[in-house]
């Protein structure tokens, strides 16, 4: 089992399956799967702020862990829970920018940063140039 599938069983489907072999699981991070649920909605992020981030120190296994957050938290309606963000076009360009600049000037990526770190140069007054 992944992480995915435990946090439907805890938020969606309700279900106690493999209750009992939770502790020799290594998939199972309860940090990760705090963060998860309380990305779900504000009311389940307020709920696991008040009860479970102050009470995480006295359960001592994983077992006890999931059969607490399986019995505080409320079945809830299936819907994808948005994590990863998409990738800003500015990056992208900076990127493609740096290693234009790494490739005429014969130097890596890394000390271009550096340079331009070091400096403090402004790249976004310098517009990349779509013609090769």
């Amino acid at each position: 089992m992944n992480i995915f599938s435990y946090i439907s069983y805890l938020l969606f489907t309700k279900k106690k399956k493999s209750i009992d072999n939770i502790d020799d699981e290594n998939e199972l991070v309860p940090y990760m799967i705090n963060r998860w649920c309380s990305m779900y909605s504000t009311s389940i992020a307020k709920l696991i702020n008040s009860t479970t981030n102050w009470l995480h120190p006295i359960f001592e296994t994983k077992n006890e862990w999931y059969k607490f957050y399986y019995n505080i938290l409320p079945k809830c309606q299936y819907r994808r829970i948005f994590y990863i963000k998409k990738v800003k076009k500015e990056t992208e360009n900076y990127d493609n920018l740096i290693t234009r600049i790494a490739s005429n000037v014969e130097l890596s990526k890394r000390e271009i940063s550096l340079y331009i770190k070091s400096l403090n140069i402004d790249l976004t007054k310098y517009e990349p140039n779509t013609k090769n």
